[in-house]
């Protein structure tokens, strides 16, 4: 598995985490003195995450909040910028990894052309070196 991967899956276990989290702490609205620090915690995921993967898209996922935001307003922000980055994280994961195990697939040595010209090239390798 590659760096990129395996960073990718480090930060989808922290998002799932982190958006548990503020789900809760928003449905039992027992954010309080927790506004901070969610911000943070975010903001340090969407900033590594944005170091791995060049894409416009994560632009559109910063946090935007005014600078008197309630500390409700900085969990529902984090709780629903949260939820967008975990699906964008999940499918570009899950589409790295197919690459991954297509280019794999491909370079390994098991995997043969089959096609009748590579047969007939090989079959003159073997039949070259038993002379």
């Amino acid at each position: 598995m590659n760096k990129t991967l395996l960073n990718l899956k480090r930060y989808y276990a922290a998002l799932e985490n982190l958006r548990r989290d503020t789900r809760h702490l928003v449905s039992m609205e027992t954010y309080v003195g927790q506004g901070n620090m969610l911000v943070r915690t975010y903001s340090a995921l969407h900033k590594g995450i944005s170091s791995i993967l060049d894409d416009p898209y994560l632009d559109a996922l910063v946090l935007d909040l005014p600078e008197d935001a309630t500390e409700r307003q900085s969990a529902v922000q984090v709780s629903i910028l949260t939820g967008q980055l975990l699906a964008y994280v999940e499918g570009t994961y899950e589409y790295l990894q197919a690459e991954n195990e297509e280019k794999t697939e491909q370079d390994s040595p098991l995997k043969r052309d089959n096609s009748e010209e590579s047969i007939i090239k090989r079959f003159g390798d073997v039949i070259d070196n038993d002379s």
